[in-house]
């Protein structure tokens, strides 16, 4: 699988643009993207409906917060582990 790297300050970008945004995938960024970038798009686009964090290495519980109170028409949020983090539960 190919993965794509997006940086926190396109996703402040779309974010900013976006604020009907209702699904947003950033499966596999590793570590490009980071609190900053989620917590974007957490104040920017409360029509979210699907967010997917797999494999995004970089983001934390702040962001994760951030997230639970940002969205309250949230259907899916991905799992926030890498592979390595969830070897290491």
């Amino acid at each position: 699988m190919q993965y794509f790297s997006i940086s926190d300050r396109a996703i402040k970008e779309i974010a900013k643009s976006c604020h009907k945004l209702e699904y947003f995938d950033i499966y596999g960024c590793g570590s490009s993207v980071t609190d900053l970038g989620i917590r974007a798009i957490a104040c920017s686009c409360p029509k979210l409906k699907h967010l997917d964090l797999n494999n995004n290495s970089m983001i934390g519980n702040s962001a994760i917060r951030k997230i639970a109170h940002s969205f309250p028409n949230l259907k899916y949020l991905g799992s926030i582990f890498s592979p390595n983090e969830r070897e290491k539960m």
